[in-house]
């Protein structure tokens, strides 16, 4: 996956932390999230969520999670956002004791750390693009339940890289990351995870974040995304059109949790839009695929 914008967020920095010197376009989006995850406990105290591994990050690597101009509203709905992929992964571990979790993209995320993983049979995996694993290496560990796997999320043989036992139901996670994709790479993926699925007879499900057209062209034109030189190239109209894709795809979910961190005007928009279009301006998806069905 080729970076997607040229601007760096590290350019003010009179020490740049060894290993980030690299990172732009795309992969900085990942402090994006981390900021607004550092900021929730003061912008957002309603939510009543604190963390803080994503500040601790942060200050090891001297980035002010102020520097990106986040304001509440923005500062909600990525945690709005982390709150339900946490969710839809229990509801996945709570069908599938003994699944696996493949988080495409993962940047600095710390899904795994936050979830009750008991249960020695939980697999997870983390993927992403080699500079962004050898920096994560300095925040987190490998275990014999949770492995890192440096690789391109539009190659079409990542999948077969992947520790993914025959048999074993697994759910792909992609949080904040097919926004930055060219449609053919999107569908790319789908294609590749239902290929893999179906060489190990395995159930599957996916999760993932989308926006409008509309909604895409208000997000890319707030000041993080102008900063980073990053812009939304996959849209979603209906997340039923991914059928089309991989016919046997069910929609289990989808919705705008986003709605949560709109303020009066924004909801009367994606009120609007939905009447419009039929679709909010953006949302979060569970899909299902059963083996052999």
């Amino acid at each position: 996956m080729e970076p997607i914008g040229h601007q760096t967020i590290f350019r003010g920095l009179t020490r740049p932390a060894r290993g980030i010197r690299e990172l732009s376009g795309v992969s900085s989006t990942m402090f994006v999230t981390l900021a607004a995850k550092a900021l929730a406990a003061t912008e957002a105290p309603d939510l009543d969520y604190v963390d803080h591994r994503s500040k601790q990050i942060l200050d090891e690597l001297e980035i002010d999670p102020r520097r990106f101009g986040l304001n509440t509203n923005e500062v909600r709905a990525v945690v709005l956002r982390s709150q339900w992929f946490r969710r839809t992964v229990c509801g996945f571990l709570e069908r599938y004791p003994d699944g696996l979790c493949i988080n495409l993209g993962c940047g600095l995320d710390a899904s795994y750390d936050g979830l009750a993983v008991g249960d020695a049979r939980l697999k997870w995996i983390d993927v992403d693009l080699p500079h962004v694993i050898a920096l994560r290496r300095r925040f987190f560990e490998e275990s014999p339940r949770r492995r890192f796997v440096a690789g391109d999320v539009t190659d079409a043989h990542l999948f077969d890289a992947i520790p993914w036992d025959f048999g074993q139901p697994a759910i792909v996670v992609a949080e904040g990351v097919l926004y930055f994709l060219l449609r053919q790479q999107v569908e790319s993926i789908f294609r590749a995870q239902a290929e893999a699925a179906d060489a190990r007879h395995a159930n599957l499900e996916t999760a993932f974040d989308y926006a409008s057209p509309f909604g895409a062209w208000i997000v890319t034109h707030r000041p993080a995304h102008r900063q980073l030189g990053t812009t939304f190239s996959w849209t979603l109209h209906n997340s039923r059109d991914l059928r089309r894709v991989d016919p046997r795809l069910e929609v289990a979910e989808d919705t705008n949790v986003f709605t949560g961190a709109m303020g009066a005007g924004a909801k009367q928009v994606d009120a609007f839009h939905r009447l419009v279009t039929g679709i909010g301006l953006g949302g979060c998806v569970r899909l299902s695929r059963i083996a052999g069905a």
